[in-house]
This record gives structure tokens, C-alpha cells and sequence, in this order.
């Protein structure tokens, strides 16, 4: 399981499929899409809640990326990272974000 990080802005928070809709907002954006490698355009809530339990179901290391608010934080992105070969090196990791456009800058 993975924990909830947090910062003085933000909370990255374990994927569940409840945030399904938060997902499609960002993830339906032909140009966040298509500049992530490992993601296809998401463009109903049912591919969003796909994806996300092919995070749970895999035990990946993604998180939502939740700006801090009052009541639910408010979700803008996802990252997460992957165990990947470099060279003769054991330790390389991959990572990867995907954020709501009007994040950006």
C-alpha cells in the first residue's frame, strides 16, 4: 500500500477508482496525453476506472496528485514511477506525471 505524501500545497494520494471523474478531467486532454509515454487518451469514466484498477491490481507506484483544499482535495494529475534497466545498474527508476493543463508553468 502506499502512503499519502504531502507538501505545503499538495497531497499525493494512493489511486482509487472513487476519483475516476477527477482522472477523466485531466486525462481526456488530447495534449496531456499525448505528450506521456504509458498513457492513452482516457475519454469516458469507465477507461478511467479501468486504469485506475490496473494500478491497484498491479500494486503500481502511482499517485494522484491532489492540490490541498477544505474538503476533498482537488485532483490535477497522477505520478508515478517504475523499476527500470540502465545499464549494469539495480537501481534505476522511471518516473512520470501527467498535470491538468491550466497547472502548467
Amino acid at each position: 500500500m502506499l502512503p499519502t505524501l504531502e507538501t505545503n500545497r499538495l497531497i499525493l494520494l494512493p489511486w482509487k477508482v472513487e476519483y475516476a471523474k477527477y482522472m477523466l478531467a485531466f486525462a481526456s486532454n488530447e495534449r496531456i496525453i499525448y505528450s506521456a509515454g504509458g498513457w492513452n487518451l482516457i475519454d469516458s469514466e469507465k477507461k478511467a476506472k479501468d486504469k485506475i484498477g490496473s494500478f491497484i491490481r498491479r500494486e503500481a507506484d502511482e499517485w494522484a496528485i491532489a492540490l490541498k483544499a477544505d474538503t476533498f482535495p482537488q485532483i490535477i494529475g497522477s505520478i508515478g514511477m517504475s523499476k527500470v534497466a540502465f545499464k549494469n545498474l539495480n537501481l534505476c527508476f522511471d518516473f512520470g506525471y501527467l498535470l491538468a493543463e491550466e497547472y502548467w508553468g
